[in-house]
């Protein structure tokens, strides 16, 4: 009866033992978030007039990438995962659609689903990968030309849709890029646009690498294994 405890202290030990071992050469993810630069990111649309925001409006979103990572927390080359793409946008266009005619009110677009991309140095490539964006708010048209599209003048007309567009190869380290063809349709109104996206670090996460606790615990769920046969 005593061997088969010690057998079985001495399972635990060495289960404990290996995974510690395999702790500490295991890798960490590290998470980071950019914050758009609003003076260098552009919402250009070119349906159903040519405008551009800023300055017809203001611009400011999140961007989040999950990295690959050794255990000292270093990014390195690999699988990386584009976890949130938000651009939200207050638009403020002043155009001609047949007449004079503005286009105020908010409109966000979210990335519905985390893509998976890979690291190569500063190089975020998703490989042709089809992003989902879903496209939410409220627009007033003011003017004439409104009619024409089915939207009331003065009055604020709601839009909700999703969208796919093929992601590009993001620069990383601060983070650059340009996303084309998003849009959405308020109305009999479709407005196409492309982001031109530049932003900096805000902040950053090192998910650590397994706690001592569930090292042991899973140790002793190995030592019980061994023990029972």
């Amino acid at each position: 009866m005593k061997s088969r405890v010690f057998m079985g202290l001495g399972s635990f030990a060495f289960a404990s033992i290996a995974c510690l071992g395999l702790a500490r050469g295991a890798a960490a993810t590290v998470i980071v978030d950019y914050g758009y630069d609003d003076t260098n990111s552009t919402l250009t649309v070119s349906s159903p007039a040519a405008v551009s925001i800023p300055p017809q409006g203001t611009l400011e979103g999140t961007v989040r990438i999950s990295y690959s990572s050794n255990s000292s927390g270093d990014i390195v080359n690999g699988p990386a995962t584009l976890d949130v793409f938000d651009l939200n946008s207050n638009l403020n266009i002043q155009t001609n659609l047949g007449g004079a005619v503005s286009l105020t009110g908010p409109a966000s677009t979210s990335l519905e689903d985390p893509v998976e991309g890979t690291l190569t140095g500063n190089q975020l490539s998703f490989g042709g990968a089809m992003g989902m964006f879903h496209a939410f708010g409220s627009i007033t048209c003011t003017g004439t030309p409104c009619a024409f599209v089915s939207l009331p003048s003065g009055t604020p007309v709601a839009f909700d849709g999703t969208g796919s567009v093929p992601l590009p190869t993001l620069t990383v380290a601060s983070i650059h890029g340009t996303i084309s063809g998003l849009s959405f349709t308020v109305g009999d109104l479709t407005v196409t646009a492309s982001l031109l996206l530049n932003g900096s670090e805000t902040g950053r996460v090192v998910v650590p690498e397994p706690n001592l606790l569930s090292l042991l615990g899973a140790g002793a769920a190995l030592g019980l294994l061994r023990r029972r046969r």
